[in-house]
C-alpha cells in the first residue's frame, strides 16, 4: 500500500515595511545638505578670498599713484609751475597744467568733503601690455593735492632779526615748509577700491 508523499510547505517570508528603503533615502537625503552646504562654504570663501585680493590691488594701485605724485612736487614748486622740461613719471598725467601748487587750492575747495576736491593727476599703467587699462593687473589711481600749510624754516626770513652772529645765523639757508595732504584713490575691477592720504612736506629754498 503506497502512502502519498508528503508535501513540503514553503515557508512564507514576512510582509515587507519599507524600513531598509526610508533609512536610506534619510541617509541619502543628509549627505546631499551636506554635500550642498560645502559647496556654499567653498563659493563663499573664493568670493572672499577674491574680494580680498582686488582689495589689496586697489590699495597697492593707490599707494602707486600717490607716491608717484609725490616724486613731482619738488620740481613744480622749483619751477613754481608745471614746466616742459620736467618729464614726468610713466603714466602720471597732469589733470591742469596751469593750476600752481605753492599759491593755493581751487575756490570751494575743503578737506572737509572729500566731493569738493579736485582730481589733480591720474595715474595709470598697463600691467598686462593689451592697452585697455580695465584688466586686473592695470593701475589706476586718481590723485588730489590739497595745500594745508606754508611755515617758515627755523632761522629763516624773519628770524634774521637775530642777527648773523646770534641764533638766526646763516638765516637765509633756512626755506621754507610747504606741507601738502595727497589723496589717491586706486580702483580696481568688479568696483575694487581703496583710499590712501598722507602729508607731504617740501622744502623750498629758492
Amino acid at each position: 500500500m503506497k502512502h502519498p508523499s508528503p508535501v513540503t510547505q514553503l515557508a512564507i517570508p514576512p510582509r515587507q515595511q519599507g524600513a531598509v528603503l526610508i533609512t536610506s533615502l534619510i541617509f541619502l537625503t543628509v549627505l546631499t545638505l551636506i554635500g550642498v552646504v560645502s559647496m556654499q562654504s567653498t563659493s563663499m570663501d573664493y568670493q572672499m578670498s577674491t574680494n580680498a585680493v582686488l582689495r589689496d590691488r586697489a590699495f597697492y594701485f593707490s599707494e602707486n599713484g600717490r607716491e608717484t605724485m609725490g616724486s613731482v612736487i619738488d620740481d613744480h614748486l622749483f619751477d613754481r609751475g608745471w614746466s616742459t622740461n620736467v618729464i614726468l613719471p610713466t603714466g602720471l598725467a597732469i589733470a591742469d597744467t596751469s593750476k600752481d601748487l605753492y599759491n593755493g587750492n581751487d575756490t570751494g575747495e575743503s578737506l572737509a568733503t572729500a566731493t569738493s576736491l579736485t582730481v589733480d593727476a591720474t595715474h595709470r599703467l598697463d600691467g598686462n601690455g593689451d592697452g585697455d587699462f580695465t584688466d586686473g593687473e592695470d593701475s589706476n589711481s586718481q590723485i588730489i593735492v590739497y595745500k594745508t600749510q606754508t611755515q617758515w624754516a627755523a632761522g629763516a626770513g624773519t628770524a634774521m632779526a637775530a642777527g648773523y652772529e646770534g641764533l638766526g645765523k646763516a638765516a637765509a639757508a633756512g626755506g621754507v615748509h610747504v606741507f601738502f595732504e595727497l589723496r589717491s584713490r586706486g580702483t580696481s575691477v568688479a568696483g575694487a577700491q581703496a583710499t590712501t592720504a598722507a602729508e607731504y612736506r617740501a622744502i623750498l629754498k629758492n
